[in-house]
């Protein structure tokens, strides 16, 4: 009988170390190498993430040009991207440096080398020239040559330029530019200077021109973004 009893208790005891064995293990490795805490995910928009995505401040010019016919159907449209010239990178560096205000700005469409210049699109007088396009209170008057119906508008990571201008001749383009004017630092932003937008910001010579009929609009977008 006591054998019996001794046997009985000698399989409880087995049974209750094989079920705890695993918790002790797990216990055991706990103690043993404790985890370091977990830093928490980048956020969006955080300076973390902002590291991540490179150490590098980038300016991006993106263009659309449409060709619109005078009841307003697009018969042509193109997209391409234009470069950060040095007087845009000097620009940017007195406006960081509250050196000068921000003025107004220009957009230039004309044809160039190896374009002859009877291609133009517009006109000064019976000459065939460049188009520009500035905005309303520019000093610049407004002629067959420029119009004042540039807007700019705030994006969340930079500024947008819209406008348009008629060829008044079938012609072609193959240079776009944006010209940017600085006042001086007193100037409050809100009521920038009118001085002509002298200062050539970016450029981009196209290796295919973009033809125009005439009296079609040259409608013209730039995106310029930061990154």
């Amino acid at each position: 009988m006591v054998l019996a009893q001794a046997i009985s208790l000698r399989r409880v005891t087995t049974l209750i170390a094989v079920l705890l064995f695993p918790v002790l293990l797990a216990l055991a490795s706990g103690c043993g190498s404790p985890q370091a805490p977990q830093a928490p995910a980048a956020q969006a928009g955080s300076p973390a993430q902002d590291e991540a995505q490179g150490d590098s401040v980038h300016v991006h010019g993106d263009w659309t040009v449409e060709g619109l016919e005078p009841d307003g159907r697009v018969a042509s449209r193109h997209e391409f991207k234009n470069a950060l010239l040095s007087g845009g990178k000097e620009a940017l560096g007195k406006l960081l440096g509250r050196d000068n205000g921000m003025g107004l700005w220009t957009i230039v469409i004309t044809s160039d080398s190896p374009l002859d210049a009877s291609q133009k699109p517009c006109t000064a007088g019976l000459d065939p020239s460049y188009c520009s396009i500035s905005e309303p209170t520019s000093a610049v008057p407004a002629s067959g040559v420029n119009t004042k119906n540039l807007e700019v508008q705030n994006l969340f990571t930079g500024v947008r330029l819209k406008g348009n201008v008629t060829a008044d001749r079938t012609g072609a383009l193959n240079r776009v530019q944006t010209n940017m004017a600085l006042c001086l630092a007193s100037v409050a932003p809100d009521n920038p200077c009118n001085q002509i937008s002298d200062i050539f910001f970016s450029s981009r010579t196209l290796a295919t021109p973009i033809t125009f009929e005439e009296d079609q609009i040259i409608q013209v977008t730039v995106d310029i973004t930061f990154s």
